[in-house]
């Protein structure tokens, strides 16, 4: 990229962060602008609602790379599940994730389509990475439904590339507990997960802590799930 882009892009993406209001044509404006700069095919485009930082949507909806390219603000579900023996159950992400691979990261983590609410993401994330069917739940979720664990949070960062990558997103944490059936039943359906990280709760703060092995998703939703009585024995 030029730098006279860049700078366009820094400028525009600071701009629309001060903004309480966006339309939706100047959305559409935007894409059609950034995706010829960028050279990228006008496919089918996986798009996210654009919500506040309490996870209200605003009405406008954007593809998922413009969300990244500007830091438009979207919503992201994390799922934290125990074992029948309240052991953590965490994924391990696939060495060909493109972000963070090989890292321990929560049970299941993924954004939320366009015109889905946080819990149908989750479940629907839920089958995709671990194969348990969204149909189902009662068979391999103790209470047979995930629990909020507390209000949304904000989580953003930044890394530099050509094009940057600005992350603005809205993070719901969901917990439950699997039922003996659960646990065997779990198989990585889309390859996005390698392997199943199984721990006490002190060896996943210990993860956080030393921080070379965690994912961002696990060290920001994992003091969240400590602070609540999901992390204690409720079985």
């Amino acid at each position: 990229m030029k730098p006279t882009d860049l700078n366009e892009l820094a400028q525009t993406a600071e701009a629309l962060q001060q903004r309480e209001y966006l339309e939706q044509a100047e959305i559409t404006r935007l894409a059609d602008t950034w995706r010829e700069r960028l050279s990228l095919q006008a496919t089918e485009e996986e798009r996210f609602d654009v919500c506040d930082a309490s996870g209200e949507l605003s009405g406008v909806t954007a593809p998922r790379w413009l969300c990244h390219l500007l830091g438009l603000r979207h919503r992201v579900t994390h799922i934290i599940l125990r074992s029948p023996q309240d052991l953590l159950v965490l994924q391990v992400r696939s060495p060909n994730k493109a972000d963070w691979p090989n890292h321990i990261d929560t049970s299941v983590g993924g954004h939320v389509r366009a015109g889905q609410n946080f819990y149908q993401a989750a479940v629907e994330e839920m089958e995709q990475e671990l194969g348990l069917p969204s149909d189902d739940l009662a068979s391999w979720l103790v209470g047979g439904r995930l629990e909020p664990v507390g209000e949304p949070y904000v989580r953003a960062d930044y890394r530099t590339g050509t094009p940057p990558f600005r992350n603005s997103q809205v993070n719901q944490l969901y917990a439950g507990q699997l039922t003996p059936r659960g646990l065997p039943q779990i198989h990585f359906r889309d390859g996005e997960v390698s392997a199943l990280y199984l721990c006490n709760p002190d060896e996943a703060q210990r993860l956080v802590t030393e921080g070379e092995r965690a994912a961002p998703g696990l060290t920001n939703a994992l003091p969240r799930y400590l602070n609540t009585s999901w992390s204690l024995n409720t079985s």
